[in-house]
């Protein structure tokens, strides 16, 4: 309208227009679509000249630089495309060519558009040939993407038509191997190919599409492990949903395995809320709804799935609902709090049940996709969610059914998730007890159900353990479980596995945890394995020799285990085959013997490895192997050796080390004459290798000096050979303080090896000569140089690099070097310069250790006093292990200086003693803590500090710091305070300490007295151990004659047990340190109560006021705890009266204040066992306690209890007399608490009072006691003696306490053993009832409580005494006890003379009428006097019960079940089913029950297992009626009821399960007449039962 009829244009009035229009559009999605309508209508109006224009717009496409220009251009273009005719179209190629080099630069999307409806234009129309266009797109579509995404784009378009028309076959598999390229590729390319080329490939196959897509999806999701591919994957499947399901046949298979059941896990288990993560778990939901659309539309049912649904009797519709379940459990995932899980984690619970085959709602889910739901808990973000959801799954296991879970995900997903450390898993303060016992009843669970047998669970959890646990505790609990009996006896023991050394137990588990987790390996292979199969001998021989020496005496049980696998025979024959093979000699095995094979290839450390284990076999299993099958082997080799210098390296290095060994360990060898004949040999043999180590053969120096070592006390030789080694040794250990080069640092490492190997052979002359060349001798670590240093290169073949990689800790072991010789010593750093300081070190030690050696030293430079500062200064520079001897060194030199004539002053010796206490404390914390430099072992520690606590060092500290804050005990009281945060270091100090203590004279009381403090600390302390349970092993330093219990070596008491033993011994000798000890520990806990007053800010303990008890498990009560403990022990070392008084009065102030009741029951045994011993002390002070009228309820009653125990002691003994003015106060202040409120106060002063009063009876002192009295009858004590004897219900009373005191012995329970006797354990797994069958031998808590106390005991005994005495308040309650009731009060007979003689006085004053209607009850042993109308006596034991069976299995709460276990008696119903029985030993329930129990027979059916037993019920012809209201249910008096009656009862609130309502015969409802409709489960079950019992007992015997 605006250009008028007839208006022209040409093309850059167009493209002017066409800017014009952009700018007035919103976007240029919307200007194309102008653009397109406008030329459409008038095109022929604006460009009459079509070919002109279109060689115009071809020309300026490629300079066109804006969107609105390069659109307008394409679409003057496409335009003349339809106008012009064919012979024209020659006009247009210079078109098709711009548009495709414009699509390959960077463009819009809408220039694409309009370059793509162009290009396809021209195709139509055939401006291009076919084939050439083709071409054109089939290249597009190769070309790079980086820059040409609208190329590819444009190309996909385009080829479309190509591929649908099928003119031209090429085109297709050119397309499809350019699809599956990209595809292959990278996400650049793979994306775009998916969105834009593959579906329309897909399209192009026709029915062939869906595979298409089904191979792209296998490709993408089989070739990588790649996120980002198996999410295309996904996208894919999701786009092409149902004609891939109906392709697959999903909707009838259950193939786990399928790719779309694949694809739906990964989906499904993708953890986070990222949206890429979020896509996933859509689509793999939008795939199994596939699925169940089609099944439920009955669409792609075969017969087979029809089949299959029949079967299983579970209808589409039910599946849906199982499904939609599911669902709605999996949106919990989405949110990131615990809560919405925890809210729902019940309905998780039946999908539990379910897999493991009970019927649920969720029955119809497999455990496949159970194991989706929880993968997708434990990728959750937050970590609340995974330890609340493993909790929940290990308390769910921990059953004899277990999980129900398939072993791949029990093995693969959940056993990892135990690496997490048990503190994140149960944070509680029994966390590793929790932790365990859960843990180990799952693993139990999952091998004793594995569907294979439990042998071959066993091998695939141990594997799995290998393979993926990371945390030592876990792999330990792994171990336990395998390793129990319960395990052991059911397996096949086809265990087949090979005894290697997991990499976890090497490179992450502590050294001190190694023992324990090596014991359990060989258990487990023990108790598994049938026998050693032939290619599992030399890797057990190998595992063997791993252990640690100061290991094996420790495992000599689990050592002989392994060994009895084999028959004698064929153990001797492997020992024989494996000896001769090591050596390379000729054997009688079969030639390709799995027995030797291994042997033929191992190195020469590895071969020696073997061999040692082979050794440490034979010693537990048959030593005399060692004379038979081992020697006969190695003499001729041993013999020969220095002539036979051509053997291979393995075979000397076996001969040499191999015999060093045996010796070492004392097995059975040759005679003399061979030995000495062996000696001749290898000595000769030993000098000539030990040279060639001096000076370039560094590997030989090991094996060498062990069998110079070993056999040189042997050999005639030992004095030509040892002179001239020491010699060489000499000189280059002089050059090594010269010398920075590596060789020369390896050549020196050898020469110390050497010169330890044979220094006890020294002369005097060239013994001090070595010392003054080794005192100055110092290897230094070249710069440079790290862990992996090697100085020197082995020969080929000497050990295999898998052998270098071995942790530090290997050099910890103090017994290796003198079994088993220093090893490599060129391997790494740490081998060269740990066998230079061990053989320095131990060369000065035996120096040192030789006569006459100080006299000797005191004429050498710097005399002794300058020798002890060196080797003091060295302590702080040196390492371990060789630290160990270098405290030899000093106890040899400066302990002797410092008691010996040397001319050292008192100065000087305060500054040696305390350099060697800062040096020791320094090198000591440098190897302790986080933040450590090296690792330092309790045994290293402990052997050090057993030289520094040497008794002479503890008599000059004593003499030279006479105040007693001398360093050597600053430095064990520091450690010891660090042991408090650190595992290991309190041992590693007491029990050396202890051991020095120990070893002063009887004239050194005063250096011990001077420890009591210290011995205090000790006995409160608190040591801390590992997490894991099993803390550092005990230092074999026994202090005492009478050790610590070895059960308690793991825990933390064992510092304070040794300490307790030590002072049992020292008692004899020392009778006052005890005293004192005991002083300073009640001193101790009396500033704990200050300190708690304080804090309550209440009145001092001095000044009568009472502080608060210390709370449950804080740090107060543990101090209490520990502290009452260690009185408990020392009361029987409590023997000067003088000083116990000091000891009594803080005892009674303990008494008068509040404490935990452990606390108290220690405090009871504590007093009362002081009464026994000093009553003279204690009577008089707890005299002055009770007469506080106003005491606490405990502290009277602890008071009572003291008192009552010294009576009681008195009575029995005959010493009434000798105590009469202690009696007559006892009874004065007890009096009063007769009358006391609380009945265990009043029962103990009742009995102390009869046994008091009917003792003093006899005595002439009697009238003095009771008094004298004015008035009529006997005197009010008097009178209250006869009460006491007289009266039935306190004679009853006291013969309910008698038996708890008979059992109680405070003095019995003086010692240690009574301390760790009754205390809480952990309790094994659980028996069929549900009740612990035993105990584990491990403590819960080092701070032992006891199980129960001497007053709860004594409370319970009351309480029951008094529960029978209230059901019989009432005097016409009594039980009748013959048939004269009954007639007597009808026929009007006198009720007194009816009443029994005892009974008489109840009835005085009654005047029973003919009419009168009284209560009456019977007891059990009553109903035989009663008489059934009509049918004789009913006899008890056989009385014929009614058939009706009531199920309670539902109802959770104790009252109600208690309650209808009574009205079930009392109908006489044939039997009561609960869930659990151990329900029926709840105190609750018997008191409601009131022994109903005892004669009713109670069933156990768990609510799960309900709807199985009402199946079976039905099976055997029995009638379920269930009491609920439902559609079809009936009154309950017009319901006639069968004879054999099962009735089933509901839950409180939710009522009968539908599931179990579907299997019922029959339900019955009450009638209600009320506003509300609601009844309690017991009331309603009671009507019920009454119902029937009228209907089948009353009407159905004649009206009854």
């Amino acid at each position: 309208v605006v250009l008028g009829p007839g208006a022209a244009m040409t093309v850059a009035t167009f493209v002017d227009f066409a800017r014009d229009v952009a700018i007035a559009t919103p976007s240029d999605q919307v200007t194309l679509e102008v653009l397109t309508s406008f030329l459409l209508r008038f095109g022929p109006a604006v460009l009459p000249h079509p070919g002109v224009a279109a060689v115009e717009a071809a020309a300026q496409l490629d300079g066109a630089q804006e969107a609105a220009e390069q659109v307008v251009l394409l679409k003057t273009c496409e335009f003349a495309a339809r106008c012009l005719p064919a012979a024209d179209h020659l006009k247009l190629e210079a078109a098709y060519y711009g548009a495709w080099r414009l699509l390959d630069r960077e463009s819009s999307r809408t220039v694409r558009q309009a370059a793509g409806s162009l290009l396809a234009t021209l195709a139509e129309v055939k401006v291009i040939a076919p084939d050439a266009h083709a071409q054109q797109v089939v290249s597009a579509l190769q070309r790079p993407l980086e820059s040409q995404q609208d190329a590819f784009v444009a190309a996909a378009e385009l080829v479309e038509s190509l591929l649908v028309s099928g003119d031209l076959p090429w085109v297709l598999p050119q397309v499809q191997r350019v699809a599956v390229a990209m595809v292959d590729g990278c996400a650049e390319g793979r994306r775009p190919a998916l969105r834009h080329l593959v579906p329309r490939v897909a399209r192009a196959l026709g029915d062939g599409g869906p595979q298409w897509i089904a191979a792209m999806a296998a490709r993408l999701f089989e070739s990588s492990e790649e996120e980002g591919r198996r999410s295309d994957a996904l996208a894919v499947v999701v786009a092409w949903r149902d004609e891939l399901v109906a392709l697959w046949g999903l909707a009838d298979s259950d193939d786990e395995s399928h790719l779309a059941w694949r694809l739906v896990q990964h989906g499904l288990t993708r953890g986070d809320k990222s949206s890429a993560h979020k896509a996933d778990r859509k689509r793999a939901r939008c795939i199994v709804e596939g699925v169940l659309d089609q099944w439920q539309n009955g669409k792609a049912l075969t017969k087979d799935a029809i089949a299959i649904l029949q079967k299983s009797k579970i209808s589409a519709t039910a599946w849906k609902q199982g499904w939609t379940a599911y669902w709605a459990l999996f949106e919990t995932a989405e949110d990131y709090s615990v809560h919405l899980i925890k809210a729902t984690w019940p309905q998780i619970q039946e999908c539990v049940k379910a897999s493991t085959g009970q019927r649920t709602k969720l029955a119809v889910m497999q455990a496949f996709w159970l194991e989706h739901l929880l993968e997708r808990y434990f990728r959750h973000e937050n970590d609340a969610v995974q330890r609340y959801v493993l909790q929940q799954l290990v308390d769910l296991g921990a059953t004899k059914q277990g999980l129900g879970l398939s072993e791949a995900f029990v093995l693969g997903r959940l056993l990892p998730e135990f690496n997490r450390m048990p503190q994140q898993l149960f944070p509680r303060a029994d966390a590793e007890c929790v932790f365990e016992k859960k843990t180990k009843q799952f693993l139990s669970a999952f091998v004793a159900n594995h569907p294979e047998g439990v042998g071959v669970g066993s091998l695939r959890l141990y594997q799995a353990a290998v393979k993926v646990v990371q945390h030592y505790t876990v792999f330990r609990i792994v171990l336990e479980v395998l390793a129990t009996d319960e395990i052991t006896s059911r397996t096949s023991r086809s265990f087949c596995h090979p005894l290697d050394v997991p990499r976890l137990l090497v490179e992450e588990t502590p050294w001190t945890m190694r023992p324990r987790l090596f014991s359990l390996l060989l258990k487990v292979y023990a108790g598994h394995a049938f026998a050693v199969p032939d290619e599992h001998v030399y890797s057990l021989f190998s595992f063997v020799a791993s252990i640690a020496d100061d290991m094996i005496d420790d495992m000599a049980d689990e050592i002989g285990g392994v060994a009895g696998l084999w028959s004698s025979e064929s153990f001797g024959s492997h020992v024989q085959w494996m000896t001769a093979a090591l050596l390379g000699e000729a054997t009688d095995a079969p030639r390709d013997s799995p027995v030797i094979a291994p042997a033929a290839s191992a190195g020469p450390e590895a071969a020696v490895r073997c061999f040692r284990g082979m050794v440490r076999l034979v010693r537990v299993a048959d030593p005399e192997l060692a004379r038979t099958a081992v020697w006969p082997v190695l003499t001729p080799i041993l013999v020969g050796m220095y002539d036979r210098q051509y053997m291979s390296v393995r075979a000397q290095a076996v001969a040499a080390s191999g015999s060093a060994y045996i010796k070492a360990l004392g097995l059975p060898g040759p005679d003399d004459r061979t030995l000495t004949a062996i000696a001749s040999g290898v000595l000769p043999w030993a000098e000539a290798k030990l040279k060639a180590a001096l000076s370039d053969a560094v590997a030989w120096a090991p094996h060498a000096a062990a069998a110079a070592g070993a056999w040189a006390p042997v050999g005639s030789t030992t004095a030509s050979h040892c002179p001239a080694l020491l010699s060489a040794s000499e000189g280059f250990l002089a050059a090594a303080n010269a010398s920075q080069e590596d060789a020369a640092l390896a050549r020196a490492a050898a020469a110390a090896v050497v010169a330890a190997a044979v220094a006890d052979h020294a002369p005097p002359a060239q013994a001090m000569a070595l010392w003054r060349v080794c005192l100055g001798s110092e290897v230094t670590r070249p710069r440079g140089t790290d862990a992996k240093y090697c100085p020197a290169t082995p020969p080929e073949g000497w050990w295999s690099g898998a052998e270098k990689l071995r942790r530090r800790e290997g050099y910890l072991d103090l017994g290796r070097y003198a079994r088993e010789g220093p090893g490599p010593l060129t391997s790494t750093w740490w081998d060269t310069e740990i066998a230079f300081a061990t053989g320095r070190w131990k060369v000065l030690h035996a120096v040192a250790s030789s006569p006459g050696f100080l006299d000797a030293l005191a004429h050498e430079p710097g005399g002794v006093l300058g020798a002890a500062q060196y080797l003091v200064g060295a302590v702080e520079r040196s390492g371990p292990p060789y630290v160990v001897h270098l405290g030899g060194v000093i106890a040899c030199v400066l302990m002797p200086a410092l008691s010996g004539d040397y001319g050292i002053e008192d100065g000087a010796k305060k500054d040696l003693i305390s350099m060697l206490c800062r040096n020791t404390s320094n090198f000591i914390g440098a190897g302790c803590g986080d933040r450590a430099g090296f690792d330092l072992p309790t045994a290293v520690t402990a052997a050090l500090l057993a030289h520094v606590f040497d008794p002479a060092l503890l008599r000059a500290e004593a003499e030279l710091w006479p105040e007693g804050d001398g360093p050597v005990k600053a430095l064990a009281t520091g450690f010891l305070e660090l042991g408090e945060s650190l595992a290991g270091v309190a041992r590693a100090v007491v029990v050396p300490l202890l051991g020095g203590l120990a070893r002063l004279e009887e004239d050194d009381r005063g250096v011990l007295a001077g420890w009591v403090e210290f011995l205090a600390d000790v006995l409160l302390l608190r040591e801390m151990t590992t997490p894991d349970g099993a803390s550092e092993a005990a230092p074999k330093l026994a202090p005492a004659s009478t050790p610590a219990p070895a059960s308690l070596t793991h825990t933390s008491a064992y510092v304070r047990a040794t300490a307790l033993c030590f002072l049992d011994q020292v008692a004899p000798r020392a009778p006052r340190v005890p005293q004192a000890v005991a002083r300073a520990v009640l001193g101790r806990m009396l500033a704990v109560l200050d300190s708690l007053a304080a804090a309550q800010k209440a009145p001092r303990v001095e000044e009568g006021g009472r502080p608060r008890p210390p709370l449950f498990l804080t740090t107060e009560h543990r101090l209490q705890l520990r502290g009452w403990q260690a009185l408990l022990v020392l009361v029987p070392h409590l023997t000067d009266p003088e000083e116990v008084v000091e000891v009594v009065q803080a005892v009674m102030l303990q008494l008068r204040v509040a404490h935990v009741p452990d606390v108290r029951s220690y405090q009871e045994v504590v007093a009362s066992a002081l009464a026994a011993r000093f009553p003279a002390l204690v009577v008089p002070a707890l005299v002055q306690e009770l007469r506080d009228v106003d005491a606490g309820v405990a502290v009277a009653a602890s008071l009572l209890i003291v008192g009552a125990f010294a009576v009681q002691r008195w009575a029995e003994s005959g010493c009434i007399r000798e105590h009469w003015s202690l009696c007559r106060d006892l009874a004065a202040v007890t009096l009063p608490h007769a009358t006391h409120n609380a009945a265990y106060i009043r029962a103990s002063a009742h009995l102390m009072l009869e046994t008091l009063l009917t003792a003093a009876a006899a005595l002439p002192e009697y009238p003095e006691l009771v008094g004298s009295w004015t008035g009529e009858g006997e005197p009010p004590l008097e009178r209250l003696r006869m009460f006491l004897v007289g009266n039935r219900e306190c004679v009853r009373m006291r013969g309910r306490q008698v038996p708890v005191w008979r059992g109680w012995d405070p003095l019995g329970k003086c010692h240690l053993g009574a301390v760790t006797t009754g205390v809480l354990v952990l309790p094994k797994v659980t028996d069929q009832d549900g009740e612990a069958s035993d105990y584990e031998h491990v403590y819960a808590d080092g701070d032992f409580r006891p199980t129960t106390t001497f007053l709860d005991t004594l409370k319970a005994e009351l309480a029951a005494e008094i529960e029978t005495l209230w059901d019989r308040a009432d005097c016409t309650m009594y039980p009748a006890v013959s048939g004269s009731w009954l007639p007597a009060a009808r026929g009007g007979v006198e009720l007194e003379a009816a009443l029994p003689e005892e009974q008489g006085d109840v009835a005085q004053g009654l005047q029973p009428e003919a009419s009168l209607n009284f209560q009456r009850k019977f007891e059990v042993d009553e109903i035989k006097a009663l008489a059934v109308p009509g049918q004789g006596a009913l006899e008890t034991a056989e009385r014929q019960r009614t058939q009706l069976v009531v199920a309670a299995s539902l109802v959770d709460k104790i009252p109600n079940l208690a309650g209808l276990c009574r009205t079930c008696e009392i109908m006489n119903a044939a039997e009561l089913v609960i869930p659990s029985k151990l329900l029926s030993k709840d105190p609750l329930f018997s008191s409601i029950a009131v022994t109903a129990d005892k004669w009713l027979p109670i069933g156990e059916v768990a609510p799960d297992q309900l709807l199985e037993y009402v199946r079976t019920m039905r099976a055997r012809g029995w009638t379920a009626v269930g009491l609920e209201q439902t559609a079809e249910s009936v009154s309950l008096e017009q319901y006639h009821w069968p004879a054999q009656t099962l009735l089933v009862l509901g839950a409180e609130k939710e009522g009968i399960a539908p599931m179990v309502i579907a299997e019922l015969d029959a339900c019955v409802e009450i009638p209600q007449y009320g506003n509300i409709r609601s009844l309690n489960v017991h009331v309603s079950a009671s009507i019920a039962i009454w119902e029937y019992t009228r209907q089948r007992v009353v009407l159905g015997s004649g009206g009854r």
